[in-house]
């Protein structure tokens, strides 16, 4: 709630341009009372103007922090933990006079991009700019609602070519406080954000091709000018940050999973997700609350470590224990990112307990059972996927043998505990009732339920059965005779609930032409 809060309070920088954009009956009122505030803008103090503006947009402070505009705002709060809450035509949360003007937020967005983009020219001079994809479409989406064909820039580039542009500038002499800092944020977070937008629009693979754009570029750029290394964030500018980039690259994990739908990644797409991952999970752990931060401790432990760290585990874990059907796969890519070389403190190894293994050859399982396991401790407590991920950790658990039963009692027990925080009237019923996980935990439990804490579990083992029905065993003891009618009844809850509908964007695909057979758009 405090994340949603925070947007709500972002959406207060935007309102006055967006006022002079629409002349529907609901904003004519905010228009004429932030028209008359702008006419005593010098007769009042600053603390005054700002107060009755947030008053009449509808949108209080939020821990006295002031955002200098709405793009600022909005990219900051950008994110897997925030923003891809909307539905019901709108994105939530919004003032009242907001709330239905879908359409109106997306052009008032791509007007700020353009007027940024206007600035950078006035300051830079037009001749040969450069930018990105998604800021040339934005500026074109802008001006083609007011009948115009024609913008300021005409030429976009790779990375490459628009880090070359920037050095050149700043040969010629361009300073950071004279226009370079303004540009080079409005191609970092102009780009993710209209990024951002055209994803809720149903434009999925145009959205990742943005995000994977502005990596490239904030990369190239900290590492030509050290940024990060000599901490110039003051002089060059916060989108160098990484408590701001995780949330980037978080949209990106996710947008490229939505892509993927539940087809099996090969390689080529494995270790490119699995490299987006792990990096989300370093930037994670180094994060540390700044001194002057001006947001409470853990409003920045929550935004910008735990929700990202539990997003980049739970794609981690989900992903390896799909793979698990061809654990070949699996370990060439764990091989060639390196996630099991002994010695590196940024591998995924490093990360997790002990328990896991520290070879690639080892218990695949345990591995899977670690990185679930530090999902759901990261996760909010009631959040709808906490108890699934309790489960996913008690599952592999169970398969992998060597965990005491302790452990196992601790993580079904975690899980429950996890139902019983989550909303049941606000995020419906509970989709892992019956589930595999659920059951595979439960069925070892329950066989060795008079065994201490400290009995080590043998690994849970499944054989096909001459007359082709699953079986669960454990030392050689059969548990279930017929696991295949959990797995049906499963599958047949998991097509009413239709719990997938909303990843087959095949048909966005098809219009658009930007899917591939590596269910990602070609680099």
């Amino acid at each position: 709630s405090q994340g949603l809060h925070q947007w709500y309070s972002a959406m207060g920088a935007m309102l006055g341009e967006l006022a002079t954009v629409l002349n529907h009956p609901d904003v004519l009122p905010v228009k004429s009372q932030l028209d008359a505030l702008s006419a005593l803008k010098e007769t009042i103090s600053e603390f005054e103007f700002d107060a009755r503006y947030r008053y009449i947009t509808e949108c209080p402070p939020c821990s006295g922090f002031e955002f200098q505009s709405f793009l600022n705002a909005l990219t900051h709060l950008s994110g897997e933990h925030i923003p891809f809450e909307s539905g019901g035509g709108k994105l939530v949360p919004s003032p009242g006079w907001l709330k239905w003007y879908l359409p109106q937020q997306f052009t008032a967005t791509t007007m700020t991009l353009f007027l940024h983009t206007v600035w950078c020219i006035e300051t830079l001079g037009k001749g040969d700019m450069i930018v990105s994809d998604a800021i040339l479409e934005s500026q074109a989406t802008f001006l083609c609602n007011f009948g115009q064909t024609e913008g300021p820039v005409d030429k976009a580039g790779t990375p490459e070519e628009v880090m070359a542009y920037c050095k050149k500038k700043l040969h010629e002499g361009v300073t950071w406080d004279g226009g370079m800092r303004k540009f080079v944020s409005l191609l970092y977070r102009g780009t993710v954000l209209y990024g951002f937008f055209i994803r809720n629009f149903g434009r999925v693979a145009e959205s990742l091709k943005a995000f994977k754009w502005a990596r490239k570029f904030i990369d190239f750029a900290d590492a030509e000018w050290r940024v990060t290394a000599e901490k110039s964030y003051d002089e060059k500018g916060s989108c160098f940050r990484k408590s701001f980039q995780i949330t980037v690259l978080s949209m990106e994990l996710s947008t490229a999973r939505t892509i993927r739908c539940d087809r099996l990644p090969t390689l080529e797409v494995a270790e490119y997700e699995f490299n987006l991952a792990q990096e989300i999970i370093n930037i994670a752990r180094n994060e540390k609350v700044p001194d002057d931060n001006v947001y409470q401790s853990w409003m920045v432990d929550v935004a910008f470590r735990r929700k990202p760290l539990a997003h980049a585990c739970k794609y981690l874990a989900g992903t390896m224990n799909e793979m698990m059907v061809n654990p070949k796969l699996l370990l060439d890519v764990i091989n060639k990112i390196g996630m099991a070389e002994v010695g590196r403190d940024d591998n995924l190894y490093s990360f997790l307990d002990e328990t896991a293994t520290q070879t690639s050859g080892g218990n695949l399982n345990s591995l899977i059972a670690e990185t679930y396991k530090h999902a759901a401790m990261n996760q909010l407590d009631d959040d709808t996927e906490t108890t699934i991920l309790w489960w996913g950790y008690a599952a592999h658990m169970a398969r992998a043998g060597a965990y005491k039963i302790g452990d196992l009692r601790f993580a079904i027990n975690s899980a429950y505990d996890a139902s019983q925080k989550r909303d049941a009237e606000l995020f419906g019923p509970e989709p892992w009732k019956g589930s595999t996980f659920q059951m595979q935990a439960m069925i070892l439990a329950r066989h060795f339920s008079d065994k201490r804490d400290d009995f080590v579990l043998p690994p849970l083992e499944f054989s096909r059965r001459p007359d082709g029905s699953l079986a669960l065993f454990a030392e050689g003891q059969v548990l279930s005779m017929n696991f295949d009618r959990f797995m049906r009844s499963e599958s047949k809850r998991a097509k009413k609930m239709n719990k997938h509908s909303y990843l087959d964007n095949s048909e966005l695909e098809n219009e658009h032409g930007a899917g591939t057979d590596y269910g990602f758009p070609p680099r």
